[in-house]
């Protein structure tokens, strides 16, 4: 792909470097980086940086042309390499979700991680999360509390974030708010709400509906699901991990072994059972 046509290319008034050895043009701005972390970070600019077929060589007159991206979406991205304050905190929400979209597309699996994290920490609406989450593959085992949440509101999605969920998942909250309702109910409370019923429970009632993992007893898990290892569960880059803790439903009640002290000396336990305690 050859920049011909293009009348005027502006260098980036952050991201054009003297000492950058690659160039990119995203609509009509050059950003002139550097070619290691494409390297090292991503699959796609492993094969996309090879000797082009098209005349692009990365340099500043022959840029590698990014299509369908904005030059701020392309900035935002490198930011998480640039960031002159070393803090990832305090970003906004749309920077974040731009920086997981790229880094999808792009196959940057570590930046990918780090935008999930930081989407975690920023506790997005449940139906914004499950939309963005399943439209890039993020893990579903994360979904699970935006679950829980929609199956305890008052009452069901309307009818046009019905359709932003899919028919699918509406009918599966149906199904749970009902099956939690029940539950309530069996456990004697007067008048059920889908509230009423305990945390672990709904968590496992909504788990088994749409198909997620509980995880042991307050086992602590990281994005992706798996128990965390070493501390984390996302690899050694950009420590940050967001662990996230899930508790089983207990199977039943367990009695406690009666205390021996209690029996009476002349006692053991047996026969009538009906000897005097001290």
């Amino acid at each position: 792909m050859s920049t011909r046509g293009v009348t005027t290319m502006n260098k980036h008034g952050e991201y054009y470097f003297r000492d950058g050895n690659i160039c990119f043009l995203v609509e009509n701005t050059i950003f002139r980086l550097h070619r290691h972390f494409f390297e090292r970070e991503s699959d796609y600019f492993r094969e996309r940086l090879n000797p082009s077929s098209e005349g692009e060589d990365g340099s500043p007159n022959s840029p590698y042309i990014i299509h369908d991206v904005k030059s701020d979406e392309f900035a935002h991205f490198v930011w998480v390499w640039y960031n002159p304050q070393y803090t990832f905190s305090k970003q906004e929400k749309q920077k974040w979700l731009t920086i997981l979209r790229l880094a999808t597309l792009w196959r940057f699996h570590e930046i990918r991680k780090l935008a999930i994290r930081h989407l975690e920490k920023l506790k997005l609406e449940p139906i914004e999360k499950i939309t963005t989450y399943k439209q890039y593959s993020v893990d579903s085992e994360l979904l699970l509390p935006s679950y829980v949440s929609l199956c305890r509101s008052p009452k069901l999605p309307s009818p046009a974030e019905g359709k932003i969920l899919t028919m699918e998942t509406v009918l599966k909250l149906a199904s749970a708010r009902e099956r939690m309702l029940l539950s309530a109910s069996e456990h004697g409370c007067k008048t059920p709400t889908t509230a009423s019923l305990p945390d672990e429970e709904a968590n496992a009632l909504v788990a088994e509906l749409f198909s997620l993992t509980l995880h042991s007893n307050d086992q602590a898990v990281g994005v992706g699901g798996q128990p965390l290892n070493n501390g984390s569960a996302l690899g050694n880059s950009f420590v940050d991990p967001e662990v996230v803790t899930v508790k089983q439903p207990k199977k039943g009640k367990v009695n406690n072994p009666p205390d021996l002290s209690l029996l009476s000396q002349n006692g053991t336990g047996s026969g009538s059972g009906r000897g005097k305690t001290k």
